[in-house]
C-alpha cells in the first residue's frame, strides 16, 4: 500500500479547497519522489530577476504568513498563497520579532541612528516608536525584553516603555558588543575585544 500523507499533507499546506478536490482516490496516489544518491534540485534565477521591490527581511508568522521589510516601503505581510493581507506604513530594514510572532520591533536605517517602531501583525498595524543609537540588537525578543547592545554596553530595554528604556544592563569594559543572541532562558553576547572576543552569557530564570 502506498503512503499518501506526503501528498495530503502537501495539499493541506497549500490551503487550496479545488486542489484537495482534485486529489485522486487513494488506490491512485503516486509515489513519493526519491532523490538518488546526493542529488540536489537546482533552481536558477536571472540576476536581475529581483521583482518590483526590495526585500531587505522576512518573518515567517503563525498559520504560514510572513511579513517582509520592504525599507522606505514600509512592511507587507502576505498570505501563504502570496496574497498581500495588508501593509504597515511604517519604514523597515529589519525586524525583530516577538516570540509569540504577533508583535514585532521595526528598525529602518537612518545613518548611525535607528528609527524604531511598534508593529502589531495581528492587526496590521504601526506606530513610531523612537530614534536611538543602537549598534547591534537581538534578532527576537519575548515582549518584555529587548536586548540591545550600544559600544561595550548590554542593555535589556523595556519594548512598552514611550522611549528607550533600559530596565537592566551591564558593561564590558574595553570591548564591544558585536553580536547578542537570545532563547526564552538565555542571553548570550558577543564581546569584541581587541586581540580577540569572547561570549558572556546571561541566565534569564
Amino acid at each position: 500500500m502506498q503512503d499518501s500523507s506526503w501528498l495530503r499533507r502537501l495539499v493541506e499546506r497549500t490551503g487550496d479547497p479545488l486542489l484537495a478536490a482534485d486529489l485522486p482516490p487513494p488506490g491512485l496516489w503516486p509515489k513519493p519522489p526519491q532523490l538518488e544518491g546526493r542529488a540536489v534540485l537546482a533552481i536558477d534565477c536571472a540576476a536581475g530577476d529581483t521583482g518590483a521591490g526590495t526585500v531587505f527581511d522576512a518573518a515567517l508568522l503563525p498559520g504560514g504568513r510572513c511579513a517582509l521589510a520592504l525599507g522606505e516601503a514600509g512592511v507587507r505581510v502576505l498570505a501563504r498563497d502570496g496574497r498581500t493581507l495588508g501593509h504597515i506604513d511604517q519604514p523597515a530594514h529589519r525586524l525583530v520579532i516577538s516570540d509569540r510572532r504577533d508583535r514585532a520591533i521595526a528598525i529602518a536605517m537612518r545613518g548611525h541612528v535607528r528609527r524604531l517602531a511598534r508593529l502589531d501583525l495581528a492587526a496590521r498595524a504601526g506606530a513610531p516608536w523612537c530614534d536611538a543609537r543602537i549598534d547591534c540588537v537581538a534578532p527576537d525578543f519575548d515582549g518584555g525584553l529587548w536586548f540591545v547592545g550600544i559600544g561595550d554596553e548590554l542593555l535589556a530595554i523595556d519594548p512598552l516603555a514611550r522611549e528607550l528604556t533600559a530596565l537592566w544592563h551591564v558593561r564590558t569594559g574595553d570591548g564591544e558588543i558585536a553580536a547578542i543572541a537570545r532563547t526564552p532562558s538565555r542571553c548570550s553576547a558577543v564581546v569584541a575585544h581587541a586581540a580577540a572576543s569572547e561570549i558572556w552569557t546571561y541566565e534569564l530564570r
